[in-house]
């Protein structure tokens, strides 16, 4: 069964899921399905603890991850097996000009060179066949000629067939419902939809348009016909459309691939899977078009076929009387059906949004098809290309390399909280909210969160542990209290330091430029600035001095290259003398650097009585008072009015505190410093658990609160009958269907239109044709409901954006 039923089965609380011992997972990296990934989360975590379960995959790079979690989730131990080889080595191949030619062999290198030669070879041909088509048709017009001849076709009655164009006229004779003397009227609507799409098929296959069609389909029928002359069946054809598996396989008439015993096999095997059915569920055409193909050793396979005929397929193949399949991508996913060769039709899909590569991982699931352990010596994976996407991929072998030689990538959850789940966890009553976040919590989608929360809590408490080792120091001469009194002096020094350094014009600090800056708050050096480094908040200095590390960043104190370059931010610089020579001509003289070079600056730094200009700190601070507002000043730069005083007043504070002068002063400063460090890293971490705790509920409370807005519960979050009716359906959106059934949708309508409609809830943009909709022969009924469905849809859309919900799927 598909995890979807096993899925309903669990929201159901089946009475078989007791009797159930062990769940086989085939294909476990589908956990990594965009579409249907989360349902597989939910049914290993939904599972009873007494059911074991086993996951096979062939593509989890990130295997002991996985099996972390579901021993996590499943509260058991966990036994991983590993198989390092392939049992049947496994050959890639380009279809060529009916060549078969091998870019990597098994677990060899991909052969890039080759590639790129082979589609560089189909450009020169095309070029080519341009070149001479357009010659040959001026050659006929000079002798009068209408028509261009065409190339003789190969010698041989079998290439003939292979070349004709495909008779659609001809095959859906073969196949035609018998005629009845009497129609009912919707059997006359119908027949008429038959003709017109029966009529665009024979233009389609007639006239110019259909040109390229039959050239590229006659190419894969000689392609196909090579498979069968090598004896490469069963060959799985990967086909990414449902309506061009019928299509194509369809356009494989005149390859026989049977013999006589094996078609008298299949018509006796078919006549007896279908004596079941009634004689007008016989004659539906999807019956007797698959009829036609299984009797020339082909088929096609795809979601959208009838249960019974999946069955007769599925038999047949695996019985080897099917020789080449048309079949999507669900019958690699869902089915253990290994051939001899796998068929490419290309290597693009649609996402929903655009044509991408195939993933590693697709690729190498499909390809994986090939080789039947036992059987075969070596499997096949052959690469089709339309010639038209010869000439577009030019570029493709990059693509193909990655696709064959890179591991694919690692599996990666697609949970998400949907309104099914939190419906049916709120109808078990009152613990319904615990079990939504219990389930939320041990989504593979969490694993990460989980391991990172371990590690925050280990942290937080190696910080505790940090804190409680800090030893008491003792002030000698002074208080603890005059010391934090420092310390926050100093902080707030430092402060204004950065504002009035990151403020600063260029005209007001000139370099290179005398600055006087401490990394500690107790020890101040002189340096000259040579550049401002605004990426780091920094000034890069040269100065002479030893420069000790500042307790306040540890990282401050960073070497450019060289011991004397010193990168100091902002906040640790406390005069520019530079600025301050400015109104004092005569000392500005004395001390203001013109040098450029390096040993020049650090020579003139030798020079410079360092002490002096350090020691009429107090007297240049009251004439930088009183010129404070003229814009100069001790404080230098564009600090003005109170913030230039304010330095200068926490400068003469520090300088004659109490603490400043204790012999334990540097220690104390340093333990303080490292207390309150330990602390903030404490607060952050534990403020950014709350936040990701705050950001998991912020999802449910929003699905909550549309739920409650759209009447599935009350304001209590009792579920309403909407809810409880809502929470059965699987298959189509069901807050759509919910609302579309109590509206009345389906009230007095026929079974047909029932079906019609129900259809319109699950069927998925362009799958269709919108031509397929014609008044004519469909029933107004249809056109309301269509109408109503999508004012519905609108409506909960609408609904789901105004609480901040996004569902990608509704839009």
């Amino acid at each position: 069964m598909t995890t979807e039923v096993l899925q309903s089965m669990l929201y159901r609380g089946s009475e078989v899921i007791n009797d159930i011992d062990c769940v086989v997972f085939d294909e476990a990296h589908y956990l990594a399905d965009p579409d249907r990934g989360y349902v597989w989360e939910e049914v290993i975590i939904m599972l009873p603890e007494h059911i074991n379960i086993v996951l096979l995959s062939a593509t989890i790079p990130n295997y002991k991850e996985l099996a972390d979690w579901v021993g996590r989730v499943r509260r058991k131990k966990v036994y991983i097996e590993i198989t390092y080889y392939r049992p049947v080595p496994l050959n890639h191949y380009i279809l060529s000009g009916r060549q078969m030619v091998l870019i990597k062999e098994g677990d060899n290198s991909f052969d890039r060179e080759l590639v790129k030669k082979i589609f560089f070879d189909a450009q020169i041909k095309k070029d080519k066949a341009s070149a001479n088509k357009k010659g040959k048709f001026l050659l006929d017009k000079k002798k009068g000629g209408d028509k261009v001849k065409q190339d003789g076709a190969k010698e041989g009655e079998e290439q003939k067939v292979l070349d004709q164009p495909v008779d659609i006229d001809a095959i859906k004779s073969q196949i035609a419902l018998p005629e009845k003397t009497k129609l009912t009227a919707n059997e006359k609507k119908y027949q008429k939809r038959a003709k017109r799409l029966a009529k665009k098929m024979k233009l389609k296959h007639q006239t110019g348009g259909g040109g390229k069609f039959n050239k590229d389909h006659n190419d894969l029928k000689q392609n196909v016909s090579l498979i069968v002359e090598k004896e490469l069946y069963p060959c799985v054809v990967f086909v990414f459309s449902k309506k061009q598996c019928s299509e194509l396989c369809m356009g494989m008439s005149g390859i026989d691939a049977l013999n006589s015993r094996e078609r008298s096999r299949i018509k006796r095997f078919i006549k007896k899977s279908l004596s079941k059915l009634e004689e007008k569920e016989r004659e539906i055409y999807q019956i007797r078009e698959m009829q036609y193909c299984l009797e020339q050793g082909v088929a096609y396979h795809h979601a959208g076929l009838l249960p019974i005929l999946k069955e007769i397929v599925e038999i047949l193949f695996a019985e080897g009387l099917i020789k080449v399949l048309f079949a999507t991508t669900t019958f690699a996913m869902g089915l253990n059906m290994p051939a001899r060769a796998v068929m490419f039709m290309k290597l693009e899909k649609f996402n929903g949004k655009e044509e991408v590569f195939l993933q590693a991982s697709e690729y190498l699931q499909m390809a994986g098809r090939a080789g039947r352990r036992g059987k075969d010596d070596t499997g096949y994976s052959l690469l089709y290309f339309e010639k038209a996407d010869m000439f577009r991929h030019q570029g493709i072998a990059d693509e193909m390399q990655d696709m064959m030689d890179v591991k694919s990538g690692s599996l990666e959850s697609q949970y998400k909280l949907t309104y099914r789940i939190i419906l049916f966890e709120l109808s078990k009553g009152d613990n319904g909210m615990e079990a939504i976040f219990k389930v939320m919590k041990s989504s593979f989608l969490q694993n990460d969160s989980f391991k990172e929360k371990l590690l925050e809590q280990q942290i937080i408490k190696n910080l505790e542990d940090k804190l409680d080792s800090h030893q008491e120091l003792e002030p000698t001469t002074c208080t603890a209290e005059e010391v934090k009194e420092y310390n926050s002096n100093l902080l707030e020094l430092f402060n204004l330091n950065h504002q009035w350094v990151s403020s600063a014009s260029p005209k007001t600090i000139c370099f290179p430029a005398l600055i006087e800056f401490t990394m500690d708050g107790y020890n101040y050096h002189i340096g000259t600035a040579i550049q401002n480094d605004k990426a780091n908040k920094a000034l890069v200095i040269l100065t002479t001095d030893e420069i000790e590390t500042c307790p306040y960043d540890e990282e401050t104190k960073k070497e450019a290259g060289d011991a004397s370059y010193n990168i100091v931010p902002y906040k640790h610089v406390t005069k520019s003398f530079a600025n301050t020579l400015k109104t004092e001509v005569s000392y500005m003289d004395s001390v203001r650097l013109k040098y450029s070079s390096k040993q020049d600056i650090l020579e003139e730094l030798e020079t410079i009585d360092k002490d002096s200009l350090k020691e009429p700190r107090a007297k240049r601070a009251k004439k930088g008072k009183g010129r404070g507002k003229k814009g100069g000043g001790g404080g230098g730069g564009a600090a003005t009015g109170g913030s230039s005083e304010r330095r200068n007043e926490l400068i003469q504070i520090l300088k004659s505190s109490p603490a400043f002068s204790d012999p334990k002063f540097a220690e104390l400063l340093k333990l303080i410093n490292s207390q309150a460090t330990t602390q903030k890293e404490m607060n952050k971490m534990v403020r950014s658990s709350k936040e990701d705790t705050l950001l998991k509920n912020e999802e449910f409370t929003s699905k909550m609160q549309v739920l409650k807005e759209l009447g599935f519960m009350n304001k209590e979050g009792v579920l309403s009958e909407k809810g409880r009716f809502a929470q059965h359906i699987s298959s189509a959106d069901l807050m759509i269907l919910t609302i579309f059934v109590f509206e009345g949708g389906f009230v007095d309508l026929p079974d047909e239109e029932m079906i019609a409609s129900l259809a319109m809830t699950m069927t998925k943009a362009g799958g269709g044709n919108s031509d397929d909709l014609h008044p004519d022969y469909l029933p107004s009924s249809f056109f309301e409901n269509k109408t109503l469905l999508e004012e519905i849809a609108g409506s909960v859309i609408d609904c789901e954006e105004k609480f901040g919900v996004k569902d990608e799927q509704k839009e």
